[in-house]
């Protein structure tokens, strides 16, 4: 896939908040890093970013590893594009207890079945609430709806799509993964609408949505930042704080390491 930052990343001059949700992984990095590059080219002084990550206790209990991370990821883009006077704001949001469950995400509970590439089965598929980020890019809407600028505002998300049908990667343990197959977010097979307006007024932009892991590894080569940039971002999800040693590092054998891993490979 060619990018051309104009085009792909183009924000229209009546939208002057951006809500970015950023995690640190992989997806949401990128797409702040070209959005500030975007708005630098056109000369947009006028319009603010406001950072948005949210923490789960299931795993930043440990460590706060995703408030480490995401630190470190803006931190890197405000060096490496002089943007400080862009971004607004980078709100951490603390979410859920220690019995795993999220009050403000409607049924979402942690179970201690992972949908990843080992666990995930036909059986143990609907007992997996891996649609976190949905039920936050729902919240962040909310926020945004009180705004009296509301009409202003714009929810920006890193969402992408599933690597394509029969792309195949080699765990760790030597096992052939379906990669589409075996997503746990089965709803981004086939949706490659970049412009999302919900039933309450509050408009969307998803500018990678018809990406795969590969098309947004090259947007790393693209803007030159695949060797200081990408190596600073977490794309693992993994439940497990032994094989992740308290969140430190990635498992490698969730499904997300896997398509990070198959999205890196030339």
């Amino acid at each position: 896939m060619k990018y051309n930052i104009s085009e792909d990343f183009w924000i229209d001059e009546k939208y002057k908040q951006l809500f970015i949700s950023a995690s640190g992984g992989a997806d949401s990095t990128i797409v702040l890093y070209a959005i500030i590059k975007f708005l630098q080219q056109h000369n947009r002084i006028d319009t603010k970013i406001h950072i948005n990550t949210v923490l789960f206790h299931h795993y930043d209990s440990y460590g706060g590893s995703t408030l480490k991370t995401a630190s470190n990821v803006v931190s890197k883009i405000i060096e490496l594009t002089n943007a400080f006077d862009l971004i607004n704001s980078h709100e951490f949001y603390f979410r859920g207890n220690a019995e795993g469950f999220y009050d403000r995400y409607g049924r979402y509970i942690v179970h201690r079945v992972h949908p990843t590439s080992k666990t995930r089965t036909e059986d143990n598929k609907a007992n997996a609430p891996c649609d976190a980020s949905r039920y936050w890019l729902m919240e962040l809407s909310n926020r945004i709806i009180q705004r009296p600028d509301k009409d202003q505002c714009l929810l920006i998300s890193g969402q992408n799509k599933n690597p394509p049908a029969g792309a195949v990667v080699t765990s760790p343990l030597g096992k052939s993964i379906e990669l589409r197959r075996s997503s746990p977010y089965q709803h981004r097979n086939d949706n490659d609408n970049k412009w999302v307006l919900d039933n309450r007024g509050v408009h969307g932009f998803f500018p990678i949505t018809a990406a795969d892991k590969k098309d947004v590894i090259e947007l790393y080569r693209h803007f030159g930042v695949y060797e200081s940039l990408l190596p600073l971002t977490f794309s693992c999800a993994t439940w497990d704080p032994i094989s992740t040693v308290n969140f430190t590092k990635p498992c490698g054998e969730c499904w997300w390491c896997l398509e990070r891993k198959w999205g890196m490979e030339q």
